[in-house]
């Protein structure tokens, strides 16, 4: 994990970030290449090719106008572990966003927080968020080598074998005791393990925090969030003709 600190020009050098565990897309170019910003639709101009990955932000300081992301590096490595590991300081980026993808649920008396190596980020910023509830993680690395020291995680350790090819994680999760009393659960994972955590657990509903097609084309009901609010909802296919947010988002993750 490489921590990778981002210090924005404009704004009046404050980002437009209200809390960590927010979302922004990060813009990759080589270093003598302009960066280019897409339009609405997420179209890139004059059919420019443009990398992208999401991240969360890890810590905010405003004062500073800084903001951290953490970058999972690994092999083999794709456009953000090139660029994270590669770039001098001082290169630019391009970014977009923030959105959120984590809102606590008025209500809830308990928070499920579920995810592999790519999801640290967001739920280290969430457990670490003072809050009234108590809180308990279930996170998916390969080994106790790449455990970090945040509060209230179980780990589930995959061993040598490659992320998103076993069900270590999902298994984990319906074998997990849950609180009495009314939860609310959070996930993000690699797409395929994504897949796998679908069964349901004494007769209630799994949530699955994904934009795969593949298991969105499946569910009886996709609800689209933006900024922690209900902006539509129906089946994949209805809000792929009447959402052009929902499609955008859709897009965006099929890209990831």
């Amino acid at each position: 994990m490489l921590r990778v600190t981002l210090q924005c020009d404009e704004f009046g050098n404050a980002w437009p970030i209200q809390q960590p565990g927010e979302i922004i897309t990060l813009l990759f170019v080589p270093l003598a290449e302009p960066i280019a910003l897409p339009e609405k639709g997420w179209v890139f101009p004059n059919g420019a090719k443009q990398e992208w990955r999401n991240y969360t932000v890890r810590r905010h300081r405003p004062t500073e106008g800084e903001i951290d992301v953490d970058v999972v590096l690994h092999e083999p490595k794709g456009p953000a572990c090139t660029w994270a590991a590669r770039t001098p300081l001082g290169a630019q980026v391009g970014y977009a966003g923030p959105r959120v993808d984590f809102a606590p649920k008025p209500g809830a008396e308990w928070l499920l927080l579920v995810g592999d190596e790519t999801a640290l980020p967001a739920i280290a910023a969430i457990l670490e968020t003072p809050r009234p509830i108590p809180a308990l993680a279930l996170v998916e690395v390969h080994d106790a080598g790449e455990e970090l020291d945040i509060p209230s995680v179980k780990w589930v350790h995959r061993g040598k074998a490659p992320a998103a090819t076993t069900t270590h994680l999902a298994d984990a999760l319906r074998e997990l005791p849950l609180p009495k009393g009314a939860g609310q659960a959070w996930g993000a994972a690699e797409s395929r393990i994504a897949r796998d955590l679908r069964a349901s657990r004494d007769g209630r509903t799994t949530v699955i925090v994904t934009s795969s097609p593949l298991v969105l084309d499946r569910a009886d009901k996709v609800v689209l969030l933006d900024g922690g609010v209900v902006v539509a909802e129906g089946t994949h296919r209805a809000l792929l003709r009447s959402s052009e947010l929902y499609r955008d988002t859709v897009t965006r993750g099929e890209a990831e």
